[in-house]
């Protein structure tokens, strides 16, 4: 502020305006008030702590012109009983226009600890603050490092490892891992302990066999504060394994701290602990799971054996595992298996077996919980061929000394006759009538049979045999030995030329024989007895009825077939009554025509062989399927008159 203008207000009462320069100092943008006595971190003109040994704390200051006119800027001077601590490294412009700044810069470098004071001046052409002056100050500190293991100091330098102070880690297995130490890093000074990142290194033959850990980097440790990191040891080999903790830090006196330590690493000369293994028990067989035993250094080490499973000899079997920890040790433990089969085989259910004249079984099987599927075995001699029921007891063995047994019937019963071939047809001799039999030979029949190979054969007559005139039936009988039987039966038919046969005539009433040069004897075919007295070439019976004749000519006879007789006693027609058949003769249809309705109608051969009775239709009769002939038919009215109307067919 100009204080020569307020001066000569305040005298006279007024002022006339001259232009001047108007300086204005400030300190991280906050101005300084010339004359200020009282530093503070936030204008600058406290410069904090700074280590005596590490480093310098510069700071900018800012010399503004608020006037109208230029500002001459002389020189800065630092003054008081810490002068020596500040310097101006930087200097401002000596001529600082309106509304113009300059800069200039304060250099903090103590050279021994304590709060250290003095004052900046800048001398100016303001009128009425030439000489600017402001009061500055600084803590000058020096930290003081620390390390300790294991509660014990660890001396910069020291080069002796210790198990007192954790330096020394001892001896340690190659194979185990790790052994970690705890260190304290501890600032005893007056101003922060600083250590940068990558500030603890690990240097030395084995430093690779050591790891830097529980810290975080950079880390900055308060005045009496602390902290604390570890170093790991895994020694990739034996013997002392040495390396150097060097850590980096602003201790002006300790720059380095650093320390040695060692580990003696130890080969592994312990085996695995090995397991107490359970007897394991099974019927069949039995596959171990792998064990496994503790180690010192490999941790769980699975066992290896020569066994071959799975195991599945009935019995006791003692295993062997060993246990290699891959550095030269191992162990050995037994393992027991006892295989011990009592369950039988199922016994299957065996179905029963039917034939006729033999069977061969095939051996059945069965489930055994050991051995799979088992064949069973007989003494039953196959094939069986006995008749009736055979029990075919099957055992079922599992070659651990358990069995099952189970029965299968086989029931033969032949059931089947004999197959006859080539069984003679009727045969038929001729002889005349000086001769009365005849002899005859034949084939004879064959045989086979679907169980026995040549079954009993019983002949009524064989070929070569003498067979009498007439008709003798032949039966040739087969029987196996199991009662089935078969027959061939034949006709010898010994015909003479007696001319034994009898014709009915057109009257259908009487029979007569048409041999004219024998003697005659007829015979009633229902009783095949005598007639007594019927001993003529024409016989007229009293009722209707079958008959033959038995024709006796030179010491020989022979009976005729068997006529059917059927007019006997017919009813006349009336007079005025007219049937006749059209046309006559026909080739197979005739027409009726009556004078009075008909109520049967019947047709027979000239033998009396009855043909065909109608009783429903009379308009017709077809004889299309007979041969060609002479035939008659007996027509019967409603009055019961009959007539015989002879039909020839053509």
């Amino acid at each position: 502020m100009n204080y020569l203008l307020l001066a000569l207000l305040l005298f006279t009462g007024s002022f006339s305006l001259v232009a001047a320069p108007e300086i204005n100092v400030t300190g991280n943008s906050i101005t300084i008030t010339d004359g200020d006595l009282t530093p503070d971190l936030a204008d600058f003109t406290d410069f904090g702590n700074q280590s005596i040994c590490a480093g310098i704390t510069t700071l900018t200051f800012t010399i503004e012109n608020m006037g109208p006119d230029p500002l001459s800027v002389g020189s800065i001077m630092i003054s008081g009983v810490d002068a020596g601590e500040f310097s101006v490294v930087l200097l401002p412009a000596s001529n600082v226009a309106p509304g113009g700044t300059t800069t200039f810069q304060i250099a903090f470098d103590p050279s021994s600890v304590g709060l250290k004071s003095a004052v900046i001046t800048i001398n100016n052409d303001d009128s009425d603050e030439a000489a600017y002056d402001f009061a500055i100050q600084g803590t000058a500190t020096d930290p003081e490092i620390t390390i300790t293991g294991n509660g014990n100091t660890i001396n910069d330098g020291n080069p002796t490892p210790s198990g007192s102070n954790h330096t020394g880690f001892g001896p340690v297995l190659e194979c185990i891992g790790t052994v970690t130490r705890t260190y304290t890093i501890s600032n005893s000074g007056t101003g922060n302990l600083v250590i940068d990142a990558g500030g603890i290194t690990l240097t030395g033959t084995h430093a690779f066999d050591y790891t830097i850990g529980g810290i975080s980097l950079p880390a900055s440790i308060s005045a009496g504060g602390n902290t604390t990191f570890t170093v790991t040891s895994d020694p990739s080999g034996t013997g002392n394994r040495l390396a150097t903790v060097n850590i980096a830090n602003n201790d002006c006196s300790e720059a380095v701290y650093d320390f040695a330590i060692q580990t003696n690493g130890q080969a592994d000369a312990t085996g695995p602990v090995a397991p107490t293994l359970a007897t394991v028990t099974d019927e069949c067989s039995v596959t171990l799971s792998v064990p496994t035993a503790t180690d010192n250094c490999a941790g769980a080490v699975s066992g290896t054996t020569s066994t071959v499973f799975p195991v599945t000899t009935q019995g006791t079997t003692v295993v062997t595992w060993t246990f290699n920890d891959g550095n030269g040790n191992s162990s050995t433990a037994t393992q027991t298996i006892t295989i011990a089969d009592t369950t039988s085989p199922a016994i299957p259910t065996l179905a029963n077996v039917t034939g006729e004249c033999s069977e061969t079984l095939l051996p059945p099987v069965t489930t055994d919980n050991c051995a799979g599927v088992i064949t069973g075995t007989t003494s039953t001699v196959f094939p069986i061929t006995t008749q009736g029921t055979t029990t075919v007891t099957w055992l079922f063995d599992d070659g651990n000394g358990n069995t099952a047994t189970a029965t299968q019937d086989v029931t033969l019963t032949d059931t089947i006759d004999p197959v006859v071939s080539n069984c003679p047809a009727t045969i038929t001799e001729t002889v005349n009538s000086a001769n009365c039999s005849a002899v005859v030979s034949w084939t004879p029949p064959s045989v086979t049979d679907n169980c026995v190979a040549s079954p009993g054969i019983t002949a009524s007559h064989n070929p070569g045999a003498i067979f009498p005139l007439g008709t003798t039936p032949v039966t040739y009988t087969f029987v196996d030995e199991n009662g089935n039987s078969a027959v061939c039966a034949f006709d010898v038919m010994v015909i003479s030329d007696l001319n034994a046969t009898a014709t009915v005539d057109v009257n259908g009433a009487s029979i007569m024989a048409n041999n004219s040069s024998g003697t005659y004897q007829w015979i009633n075919c229902a009783t095949m007895a005598v007639i007594p007295g019927a001993i003529t070439q024409t016989f007229f019976p009293s009722v209707n009825g079958n008959y033959a004749v038995i024709v006796t000519e030179n010491g020989c006879s022979d009976t005729s077939a068997c006529v059917n007789v059927f007019a006997v006693g017919v009813n006349e027609l009336a007079e005025n009554t007219v049937i006749y058949a059209f046309p006559n003769p026909s080739g197979g249809l005739f027409y009726l025509s009556s004078s009075v309705p008909l109520v049967k109608l019947e047709l027979v051969d000239l033998s009396g062989k009855k043909l065909l009775e109608e009783t429903l239709n009379f308009q017709q009769i077809d004889l299309s399927d007979l041969q060609n002939g002479v035939y008659l038919l007996r027509v019967t009215t409603i009055e019961k008159q009959e007539k015989i109307l002879r039909l020839v067919k053509e």
